[in-house]
């Protein structure tokens, strides 16, 4: 049966490699706001639900995999930055304490029931000063980033993994994804 990705990311793409050799990539164009309402948890799994429906409906006799991550301190969501400065500010402010991050995941199969399910992870950033906040801001990683950072990346020098899966803080959470592909 064919498997599909609902997405773009290029980690995804890479995670999922991991656990099929052939897979296709048809990225979801969906509004990826945050409802006010919404705490994170709810919002990773909703924004997975629908780009996963989404390329369901075109891809009806496929497996499709729809995933989205969410950073958060409390009910705080820090999402993508679109300038330098606003990630700037958001790396100073998740740099000052451990921060969450919800991946939520959502699986389409043809004539089932969507399984839709959430990874969490703790993470620390440590930008020591300055200077190297500032070099890590010039690599653009932080571009189209929830949070503003990749801990595959060149952040992976300033992040530690408190609690919980790395490919869950990356975007695609393969324990808990090939347990759901099993079900």
């Amino acid at each position: 049966m064919r498997v599909i990705l609902a997405s773009r990311s290029a980690r995804r793409k890479r995670l999922l490699k991991k656990l099929f050799k052939k897979f296709l990539v048809v990225p979801a164009d969906i509004d990826e706001k945050i409802k006010n309402c919404e705490n994170p948890i709810q919002a990773a799994k909703r924004l997975a639900f629908l780009k996963a429906k989404k390329v369901a409906k075109k891809y009806k006799s496929a497996i499709v995999i729809g995933a989205d991550t969410v950073v958060y301190v409390g009910k705080k969501i820090y999402g993508k930055a679109k300038t330098k400065q606003e990630a700037r500010k958001m790396l100073i402010e998740l740099s000052r304490r451990a921060h969450d991050v919800a991946t939520g995941v959502a699986i389409f199969y043809p004539g089932k029931k969507a399984k839709v399910f959430v990874s969490k992870a703790k993470v620390k950033l440590n930008f020591a000063n300055d200077k190297l906040l500032e070099e890590y801001l010039r690599t653009n990683e932080w571009k189209g980033r929830a949070g503003c950072y990749d801990i595959s990346g060149a952040a992976r020098n300033f992040a530690a993994l408190v609690s919980g899966e790395k490919e869950t803080v990356i975007g695609l959470p393969l324990r808990k994804l090939r347990t759901f592909l099993k079900t």
